[in-house]
């Protein structure tokens, strides 16, 4: 990232039915942990980043989710 600006990630693990949930975890929240660690080294002065349903999961039949899920 050295000589860059800006940071757009998009994240590529999807799977709205993850019964590792260990993997799901390390991907997601570690791995977004690693990037923004290393953009903040690199001096990246903007950040888009852009996630997916999988980050929350899927509730019963009408039942509204957000990231408390």
């Amino acid at each position: 990232m050295h000589g860059c600006n800006y940071l757009f990630y998009v994240t590529a693990h999807y799977s709205l039915w993850q019964k590792d949930r260990d993997l799901l975890y390390r991907h997601k929240v570690e791995g977004t942990h690693n990037l923004l660690a290393a953009a903040e080294k690199a001096r990246i002065s903007r950040t888009v980043y852009t996630s997916s349903v999988a980050a929350i999961g899927v509730g019963k039949s009408a039942q509204v989710v957000d990231e408390t899920h």
